[in-house]
């Protein structure tokens, strides 16, 4: 197993660092390893601090119209995912990294004494202007993991529930260009075919466009 010795902050922004790790690879040549992080310091790393908390979080929402809607009503939840009209609600978003949009399921930090729900509840209605009806489901399927761990630390979770209410972008932050797509089966395999879509969106689009229950695999 390779060996750690030395850890160097490189910059000091507000979301996102730079470190550079040294030590030796398994065979004791030397080794260096660049990671980005949501850290702020080298002791908040994950392999210092062994935090399991979601550093951000992601909602896979079904759109359950402009009316409230309550998760714990099984028959209308039954009814609406058995709709020839499910949709799923998805935002279309620029994303500097690629200069380009991208088809993402809502998605954002979890801030500082929230915990996952609450994040994912405040970043639906930030980025798409519908409430989230949250659904309890094994922990499993909600735990935090790593996203691109040949590159960073952060990890993410996931949220699933009905969102309900008129779409807008009212309360994006002035840094995001969003739009709001309830997105059918057949719009989703557009998507998926032909558009530029975050992976771990493009997994749970694969789960939404197999027939029947979206949410079978949560039972």
């Amino acid at each position: 197993m390779a060996t750690i010795r030395r850890i160097h902050k490189i910059t000091d922004e507000k979301f996102l660092n730079m470190y550079i790790l040294e030590g030796e690879k398994k065979t004791g040549a030397p080794m260096r390893y660049q990671l980005a992080s949501r850290a702020g310091r080298v002791e908040d790393l994950k392999m210092k601090s062994q935090k399991k908390d979601a550093d951000a979080v992601i909602v896979y929402a079904l759109y359950a119209g402009e009316e409230a809607f309550d998760s714990k009503d099984e028959a209308a939840c039954q009814s609406l995912r058995e709709s020839a009209d499910l949709r799923v609600v998805m935002v279309r978003q620029y994303r500097a990294a690629v200069d380009s949009f991208v088809y993402e399921l809502p998605a954002g930090l979890v801030d500082p004494g929230e915990d996952m729900r609450q994040a994912a509840a405040r970043e639906t209605f930030e980025e798409t202007g519908l409430k989230l009806d949250i659904l309890d489901v094994d922990p499993i399927f909600e735990k935090a993991r790593f996203t691109t761990i040949g590159m960073t630390d952060e990890n993410n979770g996931i949220v699933y529930g009905y969102a309900y209410g008129l779409p807008d972008t009212a309360h994006e932050e002035d840094s995001e260009e969003i739009e709001v797509i309830l997105a059918d089966r057949k719009r989703v395999r557009e998507i998926l075919a032909k558009g530029k879509v975050s992976m771990p969106t493009a997994y749970q689009l694969m789960h939404f466009l197999g027939e029947g229950d979206p949410f079978a695999f949560l039972s």
